[in-house]
């Protein structure tokens, strides 16, 4: 009797050991709260700690459609401050060294006559949303990404 009693006893232990790494594993992971009885964070509650896209909470100052119509009236005006000011992103030197060729070569007419179209969206996502230009082949689309002040830029052409 004694026997099966410390049998029981040792399984008992053993299954709240295991209880617990597991326990803690969830609480490293940040999964848990760090304290007993170590319960899970709803999904709302790992949202609002581990936001799933950068900026993602930051209000909206200027949306796509704005900061597009920005990028227009500047190459209207043949400004390349005022068209950069509408950039972001990797490809930011690249673009610059572009309209910059563009506005020494007067080539900016077909930029204008390429661009000044309606934007259609494409795809939308909290912090990067993708638009067509109506009239051009849907594989030509611009990515807008929205910074950490609110206002979304272009990412790519």
């Amino acid at each position: 009797m004694y026997f099966l009693i410390l049998i029981a006893g040792l399984l008992f232990i053993f299954y709240c050991y295991g209880w617990f790494l597991i326990k803690q594993k969830m609480v490293i992971s940040g999964n848990a709260r760090p304290e007993f009885p170590y319960t899970r964070y709803t999904e709302d509650e790992l949202n609002k700690m581990y936001p799933q896209y950068s900026n993602e909470n930051v209000p909206t100052r200027q949306t796509p459609e704005q900061t597009y119509t920005k990028f227009i009236e500047a190459l209207k005006k043949g400004d390349l401050e005022e068209i950069m000011v509408n950039f972001s992103g990797k490809k930011y030197q690249e673009y610059k060294s572009s309209f910059d060729d563009d506005i020494k070569n007067n080539k900016l007419i077909e930029n204008i006559k390429l661009f000044d179209r309606k934007l259609i969206l494409k795809s939308d996502l909290e912090t990067l949303k993708s638009y067509y230009l109506e009239g051009l082949s849907k594989e030509f689309f611009i990515e807008f990404v929205k910074q950490s002040d609110g206002d979304f830029k272009i990412e790519s052409l």
